[in-house]
C-alpha cells in the first residue's frame, strides 16, 4: 500500500506542469507560446481622391497601403474607373511599413463615375487583398472647331510681320435655347472655358495679353493646325443649349466654313465671315450633324 501512494504522488507531481488554475479554481490549459500565428495581408490605409476633374485632365489618385506583417510583400495597386480603363503601379512593401502609391487617371469621359481601388498580390490576378470605391465626377464638354481656312497676315500686308495663321478674333462665346441667351462666357480668365490648343494664346489670361479688336478684348482662333479645342466646364449647361455663338471678327477674304465636333462628334458645318462683314457671329447647331440627322 506504502508504494501505491508513492507512485500515485509521483503520478501527480509529474502532471502538474500540464496544467493550471485560474482565478475561480477551474483547471485549464497553458497556452502554447510557441505556435506560429498567421501574418496579416497588406491593405488599404487610405485614398486620396478628388471628389470632381475637369475633363481632360489627370485625377491624381494617391492609396496608402500598410503592410502589418514581418516580411516584405510586393503588390498591385490597381486603380478602374468605371471600366473604361484600369491604371496600375507595382510597389514593394517593406515589413510592418505603410506606402503611398501614386496613380494618374485621365479623365477622358463626361459625367460620374465609380472609381475603384484595390490591392492585389503582385502577379495574382485573382487575389483581392483589399479594395475601396467611391465617386468621381467629370465636368467639361469638349468642343473642337476645324477651319476650313485661316489666314496668315505677313503673307498679305507688307507692313505686317504677323506670321500666324488665324481664323477668327473671338471675343465673347454665348449659349443659347431658341431664342434664349442663358450663358455668357468670355475668352480672357474666364473659368468656365479652358482652351486646350488652337488660340492664341491657350492658356488662362489674368493680363492685358488679350489682343484689341474695336474696343473688344479677345483671343486669334486657328493655328497652323487650322484646329481650335476648348472645355466648357458647365457641360449640363452644354447639353442643354442648342446652338453655341462665337462673336468676334474675321480677317478671311472669302467665305468658308468651320466644322464643330463635341467630344469627337461632328454636330454641324457652320459659314465663317469674312473680314468685310466686321464684328460677327459664327452660329453652331449643337443638335445636328453633317447629314442632318
Amino acid at each position: 500500500m506504502e508504494n501505491r501512494d508513492a507512485w500515485n504522488r509521483r503520478r501527480f507531481v509529474v502532471a502538474a506542469p500540464l496544467l493550471t488554475i485560474g482565478v475561480s479554481g477551474c483547471m485549464r490549459f497553458a497556452a502554447d507560446e510557441s505556435a506560429t500565428q498567421p501574418e496579416s495581408d497588406p491593405s488599404i490605409e487610405t485614398v486620396t481622391a478628388p471628389s470632381s476633374v475637369r475633363l481632360e485632365t489627370d485625377a491624381e489618385i494617391g492609396v496608402d497601403v500598410a503592410n502589418d506583417a514581418s516580411v516584405r510583400r510586393d503588390v498591385t495597386v490597381t486603380v478602374d474607373l468605371e471600366n473604361h480603363a484600369e491604371y496600375s503601379e507595382q510597389a514593394t512593401l517593406e515589413p510592418e511599413s505603410e506606402t503611398t502609391v501614386d496613380v494618374s487617371v485621365p479623365a477622358a469621359e463626361t459625367g460620374r463615375h465609380r472609381l475603384s481601388v484595390d490591392v492585389r498580390e503582385a502577379g495574382e490576378d485573382d487575389d483581392v487583398l483589399d479594395e475601396w470605391d467611391e465617386t468621381l465626377t467629370v465636368t467639361g464638354r469638349l468642343l473642337t472647331l476645324e477651319w476650313g481656312e485661316t489666314f496668315v497676315p505677313a503673307e498679305h500686308a507688307g507692313v505686317s510681320e504677323d506670321t500666324r495663321d488665324l481664323a477668327f478674333a473671338c471675343f465673347e462665346l454665348r449659349l443659347r435655347e431658341g431664342d434664349e441667351v442663358f450663358a455668357t462666357y468670355a475668352v480672357d480668365s474666364e473659368p468656365d472655358v479652358e482652351f486646350l490648343a488652337g488660340a492664341y494664346p491657350s492658356q488662362l489670361l489674368e493680363d492685358d495679353r488679350l489682343e484689341e479688336f474695336d474696343g473688344e478684348r479677345g483671343r486669334w482662333l486657328g493655328t497652323d493646325e487650322q484646329r481650335t479645342e476648348l472645355v466648357l466646364i458647365d457641360h449640363e449647361a452644354v447639353d442643354r443649349a442648342d446652338t453655341l455663338e462665337l462673336h468676334g471678327y474675321s480677317l478671311l477674304e472669302a467665305e468658308t466654313t468651320v466644322e464643330a465636333r463635341t467630344d469627337g462628334e461632328t454636330t454641324d458645318t457652320a459659314g465663317v465671315p469674312t473680314r468685310g462683314d466686321g464684328e460677327s457671329v459664327i452660329e453652331i447647331d449643337l443638335e445636328s450633324s453633317v447629314d442632318g440627322s
